[in-house]
């Protein structure tokens, strides 16, 4: 058999090369789904095209399950050759191929011999074994020995693998295969199968689950069918398969039984909204009222399950509305489901989920402190998900991130790459003990989303996007939070590189409310921010104006995402208002363009902001203001509340704002040294493209009257650290008035020793707090050398000693090189009456 590419044929190909060549072609495919056909077509991107042209829409977007085995199509069969295997060798090969797990004991016991003799017989080219587990060499392998076999051969294999199973005393794995061997189909394994399921189920395995749910759901019959219906809805749900969990849990919500389509009544719903981006608010509270009223006729228990399932089945309504920003609904919801749970005396049922989303979203009424710690919030996501979720958000909204992203870290281990469903080779899955141990896909899309989105509060976008990208690639992360996904992973996109990339465009192009206002609205922004870094200043404008109309009317996400100011109902931006000259805001409808540079401020969410954010942009909103006269006080003011940003990404859009209003103002020296600072700042966050419009700008400011400018200042003697900040104020001074403030006298130090020097206690001080190519960049800056002047000096580049410069005045706490000089030699003139 031959792996080689015929030639004409590239290399193995990765996830966002298959994405570009497929979106060339007009294929629109999910990240995760790509990902899926790259691992089992090891890259093969021509067999990877060819499988998803016979694909299904849904099957593409992730919404429902790919077949298991891939098929395999002319193209890859006739790239691939045909091996020359033993019948013995070739019914061992196939064995492994449905093997349920990759466990090398089950090879071991068919074969029949020891481990040295499996790798070195004729097999031993086709498996790897590593650690008590085989996986397939080349994963087109196990497609093609699958597909090349016969019915009765695959039928053999199943049987071999049942008794082998039944040998180890796996009565679970030995049911499996014994009903793949059951070409007729049998009832009698049904309710095996189905209990099979529900043990995958509250062991977090929905990969495992599903598929049990699904071969019972083959082989039943009467009763039987509504109740694996069941099972593969709720499951399908959990992995993300909206459009099947809708299918499948459809017919259960008529079933003649209240207490099974009761169960069904919370996936159904939850499953509805994230496929359609509607929460279904009238089938909820019809059906919710049908389910009621056939309370009395249900014995003491049978009525029980119904008014719990029909409490969560409101809760979870009450959240999914609250997160869409229809707080009305989630409030009836809400109560609904309180008085059920009161009235009724529904102990154990925790409705901790909808409370903490509903008072996160700011829905009247909702107290997240009545939230339990235990249980578990049925047929929506696993509560530990929900409620982590939410209790993350919070802290996230609190300013606290990091301990919002510590607790997001703290849940249940997640099946990576390596995740797949039974039956499906050894290298795609990982074992299942370990499965068995993961969250839910579609859990793990909301952890990855809240994470992301956390990442990106706390100001670190290069992780965000890398940690988002890779979420993609294994979880349905364009599902949750009616999309946010999308829209964060495309902001990303557009702060570091400028443009949205392939991941973030087939994640959009694979979620099933592409089209919802909120995305419509982020994507307007994206592109406002698109057309402003490329120097399109009069679409950025009109992009902006279309976003600030959408958002006016509450067409974006409840959840700030960072890259554009929100001030919120709370504090309106003045009419007319100025934002920092294309950082994005969110000014009343209709804010002109920034006389500076022509870009329009780009609107947020009303709402949900972050306490650091909000201060962030309400420094910025100080400096929107064109009065001369106003601009001493907002320009101390903002740079006060600049320093204390936690968020490097806020406070780089801050000094950037900074250096735009001091350039508007004429005080060109003290611009280019904030520009400085934010280019350092947001060369830190790891988002370029802002980075790049700070340089741009820095560029046009090459030659500029009073760049250059110094402040005077005679070498005299020592001042400790703790003086810097006592000199802002007269430092702030000189920089407003341009007057040189005269310089107070120093205590004198008794029993100070005498440095040789006059600035060498300065230096004595800084070298506890600056590297040593930034404490000559500031002692350069101190004797007064221009930045051209110290680059040659030192041998290096402007920019390099710009770069330094930046980080001595962040270091030091000082906002100019007027401010580092008079804090150098109010050290000598405190020196210099020390010695005196």
């Amino acid at each position: 058999m031959t792996l080689d590419y015929p030639e004409g044929n590239g290399p193995a190909g990765t996830v966002p090369d298959l994405l570009v060549i497929s979106a060339d072609r007009g294929i629109a495919m999910a990240p995760n789904v790509a990902a899926a056909l790259c691992r089992d077509l090891a890259g093969d991107l021509d067999a990877a095209l060819e499988v998803a042209g016979v694909l299904s829409p849904g099957q593409l977007a992730g919404h429902s399950a790919l077949p298991d085995p891939l098929p395999l199509l002319p193209g890859l069969a006739a790239r691939l050759g045909s091996p020359s295997l033993s019948p013995a060798d070739r019914e061992l090969l196939l064995a492994a191929a449905v093997c349920v797990e990759d466990r090398t004991e089950v090879l071991l016991t068919l074969a029949h011999g020891s481990m040295a003799e499996l790798i070195g017989g004729p097999l031993g080219p086709h498996l790897q074994f590593v650690a008590g587990h085989f996986s397939f060499a080349d994963p087109r392998m196990r497609l093609w020995i699958h597909e090349t076999a016969t019915q009765a051969e695959r039928t053999n294999a199943h049987v071999l693998m049942q008794h082998a199973y039944a040998g180890l005393g796996r009565r679970g794995k030995a049911v499996w295969h014994q009903s793949l061997a059951t070409l007729e189909g049998d009832t009698a394994l049904v309710p095996a199968l189905l209990e099979l399921s529900r043990e995958a189920e509250l062991a977090g395995n929905a990969v495992w689950a599903h598929a049990i749910a699904r071969e019972a759901a083959s082989h039943a019959n009467g009763p039987a069918v509504l109740d694996s219906h069941l099972a593969c809805g709720a499951a399908a749900l959990k992995l993300g398969l909206v459009s099947d969990a809708v299918a499948w849990l459809a017919p259960v919500l008529d079933a003649a039984d209240p207490q099974l389509a009761a169960l069904a009544l919370a996936p159904y719903i939850h499953a509805e909204a994230l496929l359609t981006g509607e929460v279904p608010t009238v089938l909820a509270e019809r059906r919710a009222t049908s389910l009621l009223a056939a309370v009395p006729a249900q014995d003491g228990d049978g009525a029980t399950r119904v008014l719990r399932s029909v409490a969560k089945a409101c809760g979870l309504a009450a959240g999914l509305c609250a997160a869409g920003g229809r707080l009305e609904d989630a409030g009836r919801f809400l109560a609904q489901a309180e008085a059920l749970v009161e009235e009724n005396s529904l102990e154990g049922l925790p409705l901790c989920a909808a409370r903490g989303w509903c008072a996160l979203f700011g829905v009247p009424g909702a107290n997240a402190s009545r939230c339990c710690r235990q249980g578990q919030e049925g047929g929506v996501l696993e509560f530990s998900d929900v409620r982590v979720v939410m209790e993350a958000l919070t802290m996230g909204m609190a300013d606290d991130a990091g301990a919002g992203l510590r607790l997001l870290q703290a849940g249940p281990c997640v099946a990576g790459p390596g995740g797949g469903t039974p039956g499906s080779g050894g290298a795609r899955r990982g074992s299942i003990g370990q499965l068995h141990r993961a969250a839910s896909p579609l859990g793990m899309a909301y952890r990855a989303v809240a994470a992301s989105l956390l990442h990106f509060w706390q100001g670190d976008a290069a992780r965000a996007a890398a940690e988002l990208e890779l979420a993609m690639t294994v979880f349905p992360a364009g599902l949750p939070l009616s999309g946010l996904g999308v829209a964060l992973a495309r902001r990303l996109d557009v702060v570091t590189n400028g443009k949205v990339g392939p991941m973030a465009r087939a994640l959009g192009a694979g979620c099933p409310i592409s089209a919802s206002s909120f995305i419509r609205t982020a994507d307007l922004t994206d592109r406002a921010l698109t057309a402003y870094f490329e120097g399109n200043l009069l679409e950025s404008s009109t992009l902006g104006r279309l976003a600030v109309d959408r958002a006016a009317r509450g067409a974006s996400f409840p959840l700030f995402v960072p890259g554009f100011d929100e001030t919120g109902p709370d504090a309106p931006p003045e009419a007319g208002a100025r934002d920092d000259s294309g950082s994005p805001g969110v000014p009343a409808a209709g804010a002109p363009a920034d006389p500076t540079t022509g870009a329009v401020p780009v609107p947020g969410p009303l709402r949900l902001v972050p306490d650091g954010h909000r201060r962030a942009a309400e420094a910025r909103r100080l400096l929107r203001s064109t009065d001369s006269d106003r601009f001493s006080r907002d320009y101390s003011q903002a740079q006060a509340a600049s320093a204390g940003l936690s968020s490097p990404y806020e406070r780089a859009r801050t000094e950037f704002v900074l250096g735009q209003a001091c350039l508007r103002h004429d005080h060109a020296a003290m611009a280019r040294e904030h520009l400085v600072v934010a280019a350092d700042l947001f060369r830190e966050t790891g988002t370029p493209a802002w980075q790049t419009a700070v340089d741009n700008m820095l560029d046009s400011l090459a030659g500029h009257p009073g760049v250059e400018a110094q402040l005077p200042a005679p070498h005299t003697g020592p001042l400790h650290l703790a003086d810097i900040r006592a000199a802002h104020a007269a430092t702030l001074l000189a920089v407003q008035t341009g007057m040189v403030p005269r310089v107070p006298e120093a205590p004198r130090a008794v029993g100070h020793p005498l440095p040789v020097g006059p600035l060498d206690e300065c230096r004595t001080v800084w070298a506890e707090l600056l590297t040593e190519r930034e404490l000559e960049v500031a002692m350069l800056v101190v004797d007064g050398a221009s930045n051209r002047q110290a680059a040659a000096t030192l041998h290096v580049s402007v920019r390099t000693v710009e770069v330094h410069l930046g980080r001595v005045f962040h270091k030091l706490q000082v906002r100019s090189r007027v401010e580092l000089s008079v804090a150098a030699h109010r050290m000598g003139a405190g020196w210099s009456t020390a010695a005196t």
